[in-house]
This record gives C-alpha cells, structure tokens and sequence, in this order.
C-alpha cells in the first residue's frame, strides 16, 4: 500500500454558472490555486456546505437536483492542482486519484465508507459522502501510478473495484482533471498522516 510522504495539495474551483441559454455550466476557472487536503477536509466537516447540502437533498427532482450542485457547491482537482480545469493547465500531480462511486443505497453509504477506509489494497487520503448522499468520493493514493499512464492505472483500480466489491466507478474519473463537489460531511475521513506530520 502506498504511503504518500507529503500532504497532497489540490486546486478550489468557482460554483458553477449558467450560460447564456439558462444551462448550468461545471466551473473551469480556479478560486484557489494551492491548498492542502487537510483545508478540504475541513471545508467537507465544517458547515460551509451544510445547506447547500441538506437543499440538495431534500430535493426529488434529479434534473434540479444537478443544477442545484453545479451552482451551489465549490469543487475540487483531487489529482493535482491547475492553472485551469484542464488536462493540458495541470501544474502539479498531487499523488492521489479520485474515484467516484454512484447509486449506493443512503443506508450503506457509511458502511461501506468504512469497508474502503479498510482496504487492504489502497490507501485511503480522504472519503467522503457526496452531494446527493447516495455515493462516496474516495481519494486514494497513487504516486507515480506505479510507473503506468493515468487512465492506465485509472482502469485497474476500477477493475478491482468491480470484482473485488462489485462497484463500478464513474468512467469520467480517468480524466486527469475530473472535478469532485465538496459537499457537507460531518463523518467524513482523512488519512491521519496528514493530521499529525
């Protein structure tokens, strides 16, 4: 299991906005460049997203449901920190990668929260439960990706997810600057190398 001998830094993303046809649009543009995990695991515990959150889930409505996360949640480059939310600004690799589970049962998120915190396989930077409640944003570290391309390691953590706990991640993790809303989590859990350097 990989141990990462710093604490990752990651970019902070504008909420969102709509375009001019009234469409929500996914932010690109960087509020802060630099800030360590340890600053988003507070964000994630604190009450800055508390309701924006609980709004978010009251709602029943998925259509509204995702407009309400593009517009009301901060985001986050969990693999790296960038000059722009694109592949091609990346300044720095953080060490991590980011996998996004979906469409969990509300009353097994946080079991199964506990289950990956306890992989034997990765390492556990931070997990937590996502905007609708309904799935986890897991960031585990990675390194180098263990000498193979990003998408390449990507691939064989979801391999692994799939036979090893039957969860396909979502495929747009593969992309180096995936996003991840930060939403409100009062159980939510980071590595405690970071807490006490």
């Amino acid at each position: 299991m990989l141990q990462l001998p710093h604490i990752p830094n990651l970019t902070i993303l504008e909420r969102g906005y709509e375009n001019s046809q009234g469409v929500p649009v996914v932010q690109t543009r960087v509020l802060h460049l630099q800030v360590p995990l340890t600053w988003v695991y507070h964000y994630i515990i604190g009450t800055r997203a508390k309701a924006a959150t609980e709004a978010l889930r009251a709602e029943t409505d998925k259509a509204l449901q995702a407009r309400m996360k593009v517009l009301n949640f901060l985001s986050c480059t969990p693999n790296g920190t960038f000059w722009y939310r694109d592949a091609k600004f990346l300044i720095q690799r953080s060490g991590m990668m980011v996998i996004d589970l979906d469409d969990i049962p509300k009353e097994e998120v946080e079991s199964l929260k506990q289950t990956l915190i306890h992989d034997p396989r990765y390492e556990t930077e931070l997990i937590f439960t996502s905007p609708r409640g309904s799935g986890l944003k897991w960031l585990i570290g990675c390194g180098d990706c263990g000498g193979k391309s990003f998408k390449e390691f990507y691939r064989q953590v979801s391999l692994y997810l799939r036979f090893q706990y039957g969860l396909p991640p979502d495929e747009s993790g593969k992309d180096i600057a995936r996003c991840c809303f930060l939403s409100h989590d009062p159980l939510a859990y980071i590595n405690p190398n970071f807490m006490n350097p």
